[in-house]
């Protein structure tokens, strides 16, 4: 039998049932050498409960990057909406028409700093 960490290992040593948690190699080897009468293995199913995920692709900063160099834009808003990015520069704000493949993490109708998008320099 292979073990996993996590695994609960219920098993019976003279006649006592012990029950332990896989934590690491050292309990793992401890049960394949005692030769112990295994009981139950119970594997439990982890899920996800948070995670954080980047709001941005790579390519999708790339192009921002560029678009800030290109435009000479010194973004300092952004906010998706309906296919359309509005991008707010000191005051003015421009809107870019993109497709619906891209930009996908960004929830629609929320702004967005440079420093939450992770473009911000240092």
């Amino acid at each position: 039998m292979t073990y996993k960490f996590g695994d609960r290992v219920i098993y019976r040593v003279s006649g006592e049932t012990i029950e332990t948690l896989v934590a690491d190699n050292e309990d793992v080897n401890n049960i394949q050498e005692n030769r112990l009468e295994i009981l139950k293995i119970e594997r439990p199913k982890y899920e996800i409960v948070e995670e954080k995920k980047e709001l941005l692709t790579e390519q999708e900063k790339e192009f921002l990057k560029i678009y800030m160099q290109v435009f000479g834009f010194k973004i300092t808003e952004l906010e998706k909406e309906n296919n359309r990015l509005f991008i707010w520069d000191m005051g003015s704000n421009y809107v870019i028409e993109i497709d619906e493949s891209v930009f996908k993490n960004l929830e629609e109708e929320k702004s967005y700093t440079l420093k939450e998008l992770g473009l911000e320099e240092n």
